[in-house]
This record gives C-alpha cells, sequence and structure tokens, in this order.
C-alpha cells in the first residue's frame, strides 16, 4: 500500500509541476456565462487546471451565490461587500444595476467540478504547508473510490 501511495504522489507531483500558471484565456471566463452545467463545470475545470491566479475567487464566488452575468452576457461579476468586481480583470465596477445580472448557479456536477478544482489549487500552490494539507484532505476525503482528474491522468482515492 505504501508503495502504491508513494507512485500516486509522484505521479501527482508531476502533474501539479506541469500546469501552467499563465491566465487562462478568456474562453473559461466567458463559459461561466453559460447556463449549462456542463459548460460551468468545463470553465471551472479549465480555470484550475491551467493554474489561473483568478479561479480562487471565482470559485467563492460561485459557492457564495455571488458570482454573477451581466443581462447581455458580456460581463462576469463577482458581488463583495463593496459592490461589484470585473471576474476577468478583478477591477472594481461602478453602478452596476443589479436588476439586469443573471445569477450563475450550481448543481451537484459543478459542486463536483468545484471539489476536484479546489484539490488541483490546493496541490499547486506555492506554500508546501499548503500542498501536504490539500494532498491529505484530498487523500482521505471520504467517499471511497472517489476520482480526481488532473490533465489526461486520473486518480482514485483510497477505500
Amino acid at each position: 500500500m505504501k508503495k502504491r501511495r508513494k507512485k500516486l504522489l509522484s505521479v501527482l507531483a508531476a502533474a501539479v509541476m506541469s500546469i501552467s500558471t499563465a491566465w487562462a484565456d478568456d474562453a473559461a471566463i466567458n463559459q461561466l456565462k453559460s447556463e449549462s452545467y456542463e459548460d460551468i463545470a468545463a470553465a471551472i475545470t479549465s480555470l484550475a487546471a491551467q493554474g489561473d491566479p483568478r479561479a480562487p475567487a471565482i470559485i467563492a464566488a460561485l459557492q457564495n451565490d455571488a458570482l454573477f452575468a451581466s443581462e447581455d452576457g458580456s460581463t462576469l461579476y463577482i458581488e463583495g461587500t463593496d459592490g461589484y468586481t470585473d471576474a476577468a480583470t478583478g477591477k472594481p465596477v461602478p453602478n452596476v444595476d443589479a436588476d439586469s445580472l443573471r445569477q450563475i448557479h450550481e448543481n451537484n456536477r459543478v459542486r463536483v467540478a468545484i471539489a476536484a478544482a479546489l484539490a488541483l489549487l490546493g496541490l499547486s500552490a506555492p506554500d508546501a504547508h499548503a500542498r501536504t494539507v490539500a494532498r491529505d484532505e484530498w487523500w482521505n476525503s471520504g467517499e471511497p473510490g472517489r476520482t480526481f482528474n488532473a490533465g489526461t491522468a486520473r486518480y482514485r482515492c483510497r477505500a
């Protein structure tokens, strides 16, 4: 079992190291504006897999019912205590008409994508302790046989 775990951790480390730290192209941001849960889940996965630094804020907003698309679908907003922020640029946007926004919702498929994205982001954190915590949380996650996708590789939690 220890040999298998070491091999799994080595593969995970290699996968994390290969992730680009460049921002994802805005296609993933645009995809989040979709009304399709499949598209939203794919966008979350894409943001995390590309190591996009906007991903944690966008995921947190989605989880907290604070992610919105403009009525015309041109802009994605994060609602905060001080108003709205453009999710693509991170810059505050004054005078946003809240009535003209459509909330981005999540379902179970999107929640699964979020869990995998958070695990991947944790495993690629610059801080070694944060990576260790993320690995342990994923490894010991309650569901036996739960899988985690990193690029084309697929890993299974222990039973």
